[in-house]
């Protein structure tokens, strides 16, 4: 894992520069980008096939306020390593849209991916995205593969969010998904889709069920988009109970001004429990009527609010306060009487020199409902401070 990091660390600076190279005859010779304008013109059926690259660097080093054991953070899968300077994200993704077909590659790695992919087979672990779609008609699209999940709008690509870390909501939401989808714009404002996977961020299937998503996606005006999505699917493995999830998100995001946007979130998943058997409870039928009368799902949710202030073309102010509340450990384990339930703050400073290029610090605090934080000498805490340097550029 760490020569491929490596690899595709240095082919992302190499890639970055030579773009700036270019960039840059392009601007000190009018006459020469003019030509290269005239000769893509002349060859406008090549243009149809040519795709567009994209590389991404995320960096960051980590300061908590708790020396976890191995020097890793829990319950999360970004800048997850503590005390040194390390890759979050690479990517390198080439992709193409055209009026009859369109597709994405994309391959990653870095600690995020280590984290995220953990329970993934090493051979899928590199795989960002791999997917590709044929138009059925005008604005219907049948679309097969690994695709960057349909639920809420925060990016695994850091340049592309508010703040560097994700919110707990999208922490705990899949980051990605593999299926077939069906994606519809009846109108230009928008657009409904339907897909059919492998379950809850799988790349693998682990059961022979099939889980259900959609999504609806509307631009209420030119400023403002809001979006409902939707998960069903059982998440037992074949030889458990089923154990159906229902998932709902919805989030609003846009501006006030241009220099004040605002992206708001709300999650909430129910998850059916396994029947309890009548001959365990044989001798306690009280707690056997509640237990099959009463309380038959799980359930969590969480929210976010996040603002990003424009100060001037070069710095940018980014806040974030939140909430997640799994008690009952359906999504994160923790072990503890109330679960996986916190609340948390965050805030950022962004310093952005050029358009593909983006400085930033972020100040976080969590506080948990109980001790779920462990140091080194077993200690345990319900609060954490950090502090996250982060370099990271997007072409």
């Amino acid at each position: 894992m760490k020569n491929s990091i490596s690899k595709i660390y240095f082919l992302c600076i190499f890639l970055f520069l030579l773009s700036k190279v270019v960039y840059s005859d392009e601007n000190e010779n009018p006459e020469t980008s003019k030509n290269l304008t005239n000769n893509v013109q002349l060859k406008g059926s090549l243009e149809d096939h040519i795709p567009t690259i994209n590389v991404g660097l995320d960096s960051y080093y980590t300061k908590s306020s708790i020396r976890f054991r191995e020097q890793k953070r829990p319950y999360v899968t970004q800048a997850i390593q503590m005390d040194e300077f390390s890759i979050n994200h690479a990517l390198i993704n080439i992709s193409k849209e055209s009026q009859s077909y369109h597709y994405a590659i994309g391959i990653h790695a870095g600690t995020y991916v280590q984290a995220n992919y953990a329970l993934e087979p090493d051979q899928y672990k590199p795989i960002y995205q791999a997917w590709i779609g044929y138009a059925l008609l005008k604005n219907l699209w049948l679309d097969v593969g690994i695709f960057p999940s349909h639920i809420g709008g925060e990016s695994p690509i850091s340049f592309q969010n508010f703040n560097y870390t994700r919110s707990l909501v999208a922490e705990n939401s899949p980051y990605y998904e593999t299926g077939g989808r069906i994606v519809w714009n009846p109108l230009n404002d928008l657009k409904l889709s339907f897909y059919i996977l492998n379950g809850w961020q799988r790349l693998k299937e682990t059961n022979v069920d099939k889980a259900i998503g959609t999504e609806l996606q509307y631009k209420v005006s030119k400023n403002w988009l809001i979006t409902y999505s939707t998960f069903i699917g059982n998440e037992a493995p074949n030889q458990e109970q089923r154990q159906t999830r229902y998932f709902n998100n919805i989030y609003l995001k846009g501006k006030f001004y241009d220099w004040w946007e605002v992206y708001l979130i709300y999650d909430i998943g129910f998850q059916r429990k396994p029947l309890v058997s009548w001959v365990n409870n044989l001798s306690t039928l009280e707690s056997y009527k509640r237990n099959i009368s009463r309380e038959s799902y799980s359930r969590w949710e969480g929210f976010a609010i996040q603002f990003y202030f424009h100060l001037n073309e070069i710095w940018k102010l980014g806040l974030r306060a939140e909430g997640f509340y799994d008690p009952n450990e359906i999504v994160m384990k923790t072990y503890t009487a109330n679960g996986y339930s916190l609340e948390s703050a965050s805030i950022n400073i962004d310093f952005i020199p050029v358009e593909t290029m983006k400085f930033r610090i972020e100040g976080k605090y969590n506080s948990s409902w109980d001790k779920i934080y462990n140091d080194k000498s077993n200690n345990s805490f319900d609060r954490e401070n950090l502090v996250i340097l982060n370099f990271s550029y997007y072409i």
